[in-house]
């Protein structure tokens, strides 16, 4: 358990990763398909990984989004922790 990333051992979130991928009303990517054709950077591979293993390359941020597609401000109210690749993450 101790492995997980901070966002699965958060009780806001459900307790797995693919629990919390498939979260109704949550990644868009997840939700639309997009997903498959993702091509992350070498950056987001390593970060992945990172989490994966147990180690928090965000800053214990709880919260992600990409601004590119993203039009929403839901995050105006929360601390950015680090960019990775084009993700913005958030506590």
């Amino acid at each position: 358990h101790d492995a997980l990333p901070i966002w699965v051992k958060s009780s806001k979130f459900p307790n797995s990763i693919h629990g919390v991928l498939t979260q109704p009303k949550q990644f868009q990517p997840m939700v639309n398909g997009a997903y498959k054709n993702a091509k992350p950077s070498d950056e987001e591979y390593r970060a992945a990984r990172e989490a994966l293993n147990g180690v928090d390359p965000t800053g214990r941020a709880l919260y992600f989004y990409s601004p590119s597609p993203a039009t929403t401000s839901w995050h105006e109210t929360l601390t950015h922790t680090t960019t990775i690749g084009v993700h913005k993450f958030f506590k």
